[in-house]
């Protein structure tokens, strides 16, 4: 049960009913998992919706169309399965794949959309990788595709030392693309003192847009776990000339 007030509107209530199943088949190790939900009045919303729907409310001029209960697309049905392999043989772990879907269709509009999503991951003495690929439909037919690609290095792996108790402690690197002109890199590493008081991050990435000029950035953040409380602040800055402090 849900209940939200819209700003300059009424106060909407609405319902939700979740069924799921969930199968691990112990000879293969598979796991299936099914869902369905079912929003069974046009007047439900969601907790990212109601947030959503309310800021379009209160700020209007943001959006060419401004949002209302009357054209926001609320979902009405939606269905999930999601399949994982590990893939073994002979006692050797050879990482796991998996499959997704999912679909659902909206109050509003009457149309529906769909996803679905195939991936691997594995771990090896280098550290561990994954590989994703995702096509869509929107409401209209047409079709989104990308591509994820990342992969994780522990330091100790790169600088050839024993694990390490202190200092940053991997490189993670993503990959992404949508095959239309669009791609990103994001590479970061974290880490923490040897009391753990301390932790610490940093980031720094590049993203090709077709629609507008490439951009490059670069970020971090610290925190300190002080006898009073936690001290906090991050930096960024990008190639746009944007310059961002957080205290």
């Amino acid at each position: 049960h849900f209940n939200v007030r819209i700003p300059d509107d009424k106060t909407y209530q609405g319902q939700s009913y979740r069924v799921s199943w969930n199968k691990l088949f112990e000879e293969t190790s598979t796991s299936l998992n099914i869902a369905a939900y079912r929003y069974s009045t046009q007047n439900y919303l969601g907790l990212n919706d109601a947030l959503t729907l309310i800021d379009e409310v209160k700020h209007p001029e943001q959006d060419l169309e401004p949002k209302s209960m009357r054209n926001y697309s609320r979902m009405k049905n939606q269905v999930t399965i999601s399949i994982n392999q590990p893939l073994k043989f002979e006692k050797q772990d050879y990482g796991s794949f998996y499959l997704s879907s999912d679909w659902s269709d909206y109050w509003a509009s009457g149309q529906n959309r769909s996803n679905y999503s195939i991936g691997y991951s594995n771990s090896t003495s280098w550290g561990s990788y994954s590989v994703s690929a995702q096509r869509s439909w929107n409401e209209d037919g047409d079709t989104d595709d990308s591509v994820y690609l990342s992969f994780t290095i522990p330091i100790e792996k790169l600088l050839g030392t024993e694990q390490r108790t202190s200092g940053f402690q991997s490189i993670d690197t993503q990959i992404s693309s949508d095959f239309k002109g669009n791609n990103q890199l994001n590479v970061s590493s974290s880490g923490y003192s040897d009391n753990a008081r301390v932790s610490y991050s940093v980031n720094t990435g590049y993203t090709m847009n077709k629609a507008s000029k490439d951009l490059s950035y670069v970020g971090g953040y610290a925190s300190y776990e002080s006898p009073w409380g936690t001290l906090a602040g991050s930096i960024s800055a990008n190639s746009d000339n944007s310059r961002q402090v957080y205290l």
